[in-house]
């Protein structure tokens, strides 16, 4: 399904319930619709900079 299609099934949900059975169906395929579709690479850059930036024993909360 594309993005604009995607869209629209999600903002037709008649009501919360149909909503959230809706969302969690995308859930399944968001994290590789958004590396395939927008190159998203936010995750691996975080890992690269926490790292060589953030001490091993470092608490993170």
């Amino acid at each position: 399904m594309d993005e604009k299609d995607r869209l629209k099934w999600i903002y037709s949900s008649k009501d919360n319930r149909e909503l959230c059975e809706r969302y969690n169906q995308w859930a399944k395929d968001y994290e590789s619709e958004l590396e395939e579709d927008y190159g998203w690479l936010a995750p691996q850059i975080a890992t690269v900079f926490v790292t060589k930036y953030v001490p091993k024993e470092a608490r993170i909360l």
